[in-house]
Protein backbone atom coordinates (compact mmCIF):
# COMPACT_ATOMS: atom_id res chain seq x y z
CA UNK A 1 0.00 0.00 0.00
CA UNK A 2 1.62 3.31 -0.89
CA UNK A 3 2.38 5.76 1.39
CA UNK A 4 0.61 8.85 1.29
CA UNK A 5 3.46 10.79 2.98
CA UNK A 6 5.13 9.99 -0.54
CA UNK A 7 2.40 10.54 -2.47
CA UNK A 8 2.01 14.01 -0.80
CA UNK A 9 6.04 14.53 -1.53
CA UNK A 10 5.59 13.30 -5.45
CA UNK A 11 2.87 15.87 -5.94
CA UNK A 12 4.25 18.73 -4.20
CA UNK A 13 7.80 18.09 -6.09
CA UNK A 14 5.99 18.53 -9.25
CA UNK A 15 4.32 22.15 -8.02
CA UNK A 16 7.98 23.04 -7.38
CA UNK A 17 8.71 23.01 -10.77
CA UNK A 18 7.14 26.58 -11.33
CA UNK A 19 10.00 29.24 -10.58
CA UNK A 20 10.64 29.78 -6.90
CA UNK A 21 12.06 33.21 -8.38
CA UNK A 22 8.95 34.23 -9.27
CA UNK A 23 7.04 32.93 -6.04
CA UNK A 24 9.75 35.21 -3.78
CA UNK A 25 8.78 37.80 -5.52
CA UNK A 26 5.14 37.74 -4.79
CA UNK A 27 5.91 37.68 -0.86
CA UNK A 28 5.03 33.96 -0.85
CA UNK A 29 8.19 33.53 1.46
CA UNK A 30 10.55 36.00 4.03
CA UNK A 31 13.02 37.69 2.53
CA UNK A 32 16.15 39.83 3.59
CA UNK A 33 18.38 36.81 4.38
CA UNK A 34 21.77 36.97 2.75
CA UNK A 35 23.28 33.40 2.59
CA UNK A 36 27.34 33.39 2.65
CA UNK A 37 27.61 31.47 -0.54
CA UNK A 38 25.45 28.47 -2.31
CA UNK A 39 27.03 25.34 -4.10
CA UNK A 40 25.78 22.50 -5.89
CA UNK A 41 26.55 18.86 -4.62
CA UNK A 42 25.92 15.55 -5.73
CA UNK A 43 23.80 13.37 -3.15
CA UNK A 44 21.80 10.15 -4.61
CA UNK A 45 23.29 10.93 -7.82
CA UNK A 46 21.26 14.31 -7.76
CA UNK A 47 22.62 17.70 -8.22
CA UNK A 48 21.36 19.47 -4.79
CA UNK A 49 21.50 23.34 -4.29
CA UNK A 50 22.67 24.09 -0.90
CA UNK A 51 22.75 27.47 0.81
CA UNK A 52 25.54 28.30 3.55
CA UNK A 53 26.18 31.08 6.33
CA UNK A 54 27.52 31.57 9.05
CA UNK A 55 29.93 29.57 11.60
CA UNK A 56 29.80 27.43 14.84
CA UNK A 57 28.15 24.49 15.64
CA UNK A 58 26.92 22.67 11.85
CA UNK A 59 22.37 22.84 11.56
CA UNK A 60 21.02 21.46 9.01
CA UNK A 61 17.65 23.04 8.03
CA UNK A 62 14.90 21.25 5.91
CA UNK A 63 11.98 22.91 4.24
CA UNK A 64 8.62 21.47 3.70
CA UNK A 65 6.34 20.75 0.87
CA UNK A 66 6.24 23.49 -2.26
CA UNK A 67 8.92 25.79 -0.54
CA UNK A 68 13.04 25.82 -0.76
CA UNK A 69 15.46 26.44 1.43
CA UNK A 70 14.53 30.27 1.61
CA UNK A 71 11.75 29.52 3.93
CA UNK A 72 14.34 29.72 6.44
CA UNK A 73 15.64 33.50 5.26
CA UNK A 74 13.21 34.73 8.79
CA UNK A 75 15.13 33.01 11.26
CA UNK A 76 18.43 32.41 9.65
CA UNK A 77 19.83 36.16 9.95
CA UNK A 78 19.63 35.31 13.75
CA UNK A 79 20.76 31.90 13.89
CA UNK A 80 23.66 32.32 11.45
CA UNK A 81 25.49 34.63 14.34
CA UNK A 82 25.97 31.36 16.72
CA UNK A 83 25.63 28.33 14.03
CA UNK A 84 27.07 27.02 10.54
CA UNK A 85 23.93 26.58 8.63
CA UNK A 86 23.30 23.99 5.86
CA UNK A 87 19.86 24.35 4.50
CA UNK A 88 19.80 22.35 1.10
CA UNK A 89 16.38 22.03 -1.91
CA UNK A 90 15.66 18.61 -1.62
CA UNK A 91 15.04 17.28 -4.70
CA UNK A 92 12.77 18.07 -7.09
CA UNK A 93 12.79 21.41 -5.53
CA UNK A 94 13.43 25.00 -5.55
CA UNK A 95 17.17 25.42 -7.60
CA UNK A 96 17.75 21.67 -6.45
CA UNK A 97 17.95 19.01 -10.04
CA UNK A 98 14.09 17.92 -10.99
CA UNK A 99 15.09 13.87 -12.17
CA UNK A 100 12.58 11.78 -13.55
CA UNK A 101 10.81 9.25 -11.18
CA UNK A 102 12.61 6.42 -13.03
CA UNK A 103 16.07 8.05 -11.60
CA UNK A 104 14.78 9.12 -8.06
CA UNK A 105 12.27 7.50 -6.22
CA UNK A 106 10.54 10.86 -4.66
CA UNK A 107 9.35 10.08 -1.15
CA UNK A 108 10.64 10.37 2.78
CA UNK A 109 12.91 7.45 2.49
CA UNK A 110 15.00 8.87 -0.71
CA UNK A 111 14.99 12.33 0.43
CA UNK A 112 16.36 10.69 3.82
CA UNK A 113 19.16 8.92 2.26
CA UNK A 114 19.84 11.82 -0.41
CA UNK A 115 20.45 14.39 3.10
CA UNK A 116 22.85 11.41 4.42
CA UNK A 117 24.45 11.01 0.93
CA UNK A 118 24.77 15.40 1.33
CA UNK A 119 26.21 14.58 4.67
CA UNK A 120 29.20 13.21 3.33
CA UNK A 121 29.41 15.37 0.17
CA UNK A 122 30.23 18.09 2.50
CA UNK A 123 31.89 16.32 5.26
CA UNK A 124 29.46 17.63 8.17
CA UNK A 125 29.97 14.90 10.42
CA UNK A 126 27.52 14.80 13.22
CA UNK A 127 24.84 18.23 13.23
CA UNK A 128 21.51 19.30 14.75
CA UNK A 129 19.02 18.77 11.95
CA UNK A 130 16.18 21.22 12.15
CA UNK A 131 12.86 19.85 9.58
CA UNK A 132 9.47 21.61 9.42
CA UNK A 133 6.57 19.63 7.34
CA UNK A 134 7.64 17.65 4.79
CA UNK A 135 11.38 18.23 6.29
CA UNK A 136 9.77 17.29 9.50
CA UNK A 137 9.61 13.34 8.04
CA UNK A 138 12.72 13.40 6.76
CA UNK A 139 14.61 14.50 9.94
CA UNK A 140 13.16 11.81 11.80
CA UNK A 141 13.79 9.10 9.26
CA UNK A 142 17.43 10.39 8.68
CA UNK A 143 17.29 10.50 12.56
CA UNK A 144 15.99 6.56 12.69
CA UNK A 145 17.97 5.36 10.33
CA UNK A 146 21.37 7.42 10.60
CA UNK A 147 21.42 8.46 14.38
CA UNK A 148 25.46 8.95 13.99
CA UNK A 149 24.80 11.92 11.64
CA UNK A 150 22.21 13.64 14.23
CA UNK A 151 23.28 15.97 17.36
CA UNK A 152 19.78 16.95 17.99
CA UNK A 153 16.29 16.97 16.22
CA UNK A 154 14.05 19.72 16.24
CA UNK A 155 10.76 18.75 14.73
CA UNK A 156 8.36 21.87 13.66
CA UNK A 157 5.18 20.55 12.80
CA UNK A 158 6.63 17.23 11.24
CA UNK A 159 4.54 15.49 9.01
CA UNK A 160 4.15 12.25 11.05
CA UNK A 161 0.67 11.01 9.58
CA UNK A 162 -0.48 9.97 6.07
CA UNK A 163 -1.79 12.91 4.45
CA UNK A 164 -5.23 13.84 3.32
CA UNK A 165 -5.02 14.41 -0.44
CA UNK A 166 -7.31 16.98 -2.09
CA UNK A 167 -8.72 15.88 -5.27
CA UNK A 168 -6.57 18.40 -7.00
CA UNK A 169 -3.38 15.93 -5.71
CA UNK A 170 -4.89 12.96 -5.90
CA UNK A 171 -5.51 13.07 -9.64
CA UNK A 172 -1.91 14.56 -10.02
CA UNK A 173 -1.31 10.50 -8.62
CA UNK A 174 -2.84 8.91 -11.18
CA UNK A 175 -0.20 6.75 -13.86
CA UNK A 176 0.60 9.05 -17.09
CA UNK A 177 -2.86 11.05 -17.30
CA UNK A 178 -2.44 12.55 -14.00
CA UNK A 179 0.72 14.15 -14.80
CA UNK A 180 -0.88 16.09 -17.76
CA UNK A 181 -3.86 17.24 -15.30
CA UNK A 182 -1.86 17.89 -12.75
CA UNK A 183 -0.05 20.51 -14.69
CA UNK A 184 -3.26 22.37 -16.35
CA UNK A 185 -4.85 22.21 -12.80
CA UNK A 186 -2.30 23.61 -10.10
CA UNK A 187 -1.50 27.05 -12.68
CA UNK A 188 0.72 29.59 -10.80
CA UNK A 189 -2.58 31.21 -9.69
CA UNK A 190 -4.44 28.59 -8.30
CA UNK A 191 -1.03 27.09 -6.46
CA UNK A 192 -0.75 30.53 -4.58
CA UNK A 193 -4.15 30.65 -3.65
CA UNK A 194 -3.79 27.20 -2.32
CA UNK A 195 -0.25 27.83 -0.69
CA UNK A 196 -1.47 31.42 1.13
CA UNK A 197 -4.01 30.16 3.41
CA UNK A 198 -2.83 26.41 3.37
CA UNK A 199 1.21 26.65 4.28
CA UNK A 200 1.46 30.25 5.61
CA UNK A 201 0.46 31.25 8.84
CA UNK A 202 -0.05 34.85 9.67
CA UNK A 203 3.17 36.42 11.71
CA UNK A 204 3.29 35.69 15.15
CA UNK A 205 5.84 36.13 18.22
CA UNK A 206 6.30 32.26 19.40
CA UNK A 207 7.84 32.23 22.99
CA UNK A 208 11.44 29.86 23.10
CA UNK A 209 9.68 27.52 25.77
CA UNK A 210 6.62 26.40 23.12
CA UNK A 211 10.30 24.95 20.92
CA UNK A 212 11.07 21.37 22.00
CA UNK A 213 14.95 19.85 20.86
Amino acid sequence: MPDHRDAGATAGARAATHDSAGDRSSGLVPTGMVWDSKRDVLASGVRLRVAISGGGPPVVLLHGLFVDHSTWDGVGATLRRDFHLVAPDLPGFGESEKPSPGRFAYGVDAFAEAIADLYAGLGLGRAAVVGHALGGAVAMTLAARHPELVERLVLLAPLCEPARLDLRSRIGLFPVVGGLLFKQLWTRASLRSFFRPTMLSTPRSVPPGRGAC
